[in-house]
């Protein structure tokens, strides 16, 4: 789904495996949140490199919405606690949207954990950045030199 993000009603043919997946793509349609269903994404597994397709990857924000809903077998359940290893091995941000998610006004509760992820990165990156320009060490007007000979 190239371009802005696919919709959920002009697809030809239904490319969501459940209604869960159907409500998430039009809520984030309704937002105006560009996506992409079940795009490729090269990940290490197991000293491995995979492929997965994550239900929705957001582009823009760098975030993944992963809906598990697809059953409570353990084999299911094992699988899902694997991809969350992953994830957070890999330092991928990942929301999990379960069934039980989809009560009240679950829309607001989905964009604020979304907001939450990106107000969390970005309070990580003005710690790092507080610390970068605080008294320099040696070495790292050095580095910066080298970096900017090779940026430009």
């Amino acid at each position: 789904m190239a371009g802005h993000h696919a919709h959920a009603e002009d697809l030809a043919g239904d490319p969501f495996k459940s209604e869960g997946e159907r409500q998430i793509a039009r809520l984030l349609e309704r937002l105006d949140v560009p996506y992409r269903y079940e795009h490729p994404l090269a990940v290490l597994d197991r000293g491995k490199g995979r492929t997965w397709y994550p239900d929705f990857l957001l582009p823009e924000y760098g975030i993944i919405l992963e809906y598990a809903g697809m059953g409570d077998s353990e084999s299911y359940e094992r699988t899902l606690r694997h991809k969350k290893e992953v994830y957070d091995d890999l330092g991928v941000s990942v929301i999990y949207v379960e069934p039980a998610d989809f009560s009240g006004f679950w829309p607001r509760r989905l964009a604020e954990r979304i907001k939450t992820v990106l107000a969390q990165r970005l309070e990580t990156f003005r710690a790092r950045t507080r610390e970068g320009f605080g008294r320099p060490r040696s070495g790292r007007r050095r580095q910066a030199s080298v970096a900017g000979r090779l940026i430009s």
